[in-house]
């Protein structure tokens, strides 16, 4: 059976870059917002410690400013600039979450249907 996803792509532009959104990088700020850790996040997000420091901080030179502070024996926190971005993405899921899941489902329908009739075709059998 086929199974189908549907998200968003964010194609971000600075001055004359451009780069498409990592959907990752919302888990990771997510999860910093409520444990205020790294190591839980990147976990949370299914990538290494490296990884998640890796992808936070190219993002904050993309964007021109830090997504996180971190302070040893206090934890990591926001910047406004990463509270915007997780704001960002939870306004998209709450707008078109529901929609992107019904136009995904109909897809995969309309694909495992097609793939029923195929395979009745090509065995003889209608």
């Amino acid at each position: 059976m086929i199974q189908v996803s549907l998200q968003a792509v964010w194609h971000v532009h600075s001055g004359e870059r451009q780069k498409d959104f990592d959907q990752v990088l919302l888990t990771l700020l997510a999860d910093l917002a409520a444990s205020g850790k790294v190591t839980r996040a990147a976990a949370a997000a299914g990538i290494s410690e490296r990884h998640a420091h890796k992808l936070i901080t190219q993002w904050g030179e993309f964007l021109g400013a830090p997504l996180v502070v971190m302070k040893q024996g206090v934890g990591t926190r926001l910047t406004p600039l990463g509270t915007a971005i997780l704001d960002a993405g939870g306004n998209v899921q709450a707008r078109f979450g529901s929609e992107f899941n019904r136009l995904a489902a109909d897809f995969a329908g309309s694909l495992n249907a097609a793939r029923g009739l195929l395979s009745a075709r090509l065995t003889g059998a209608e």
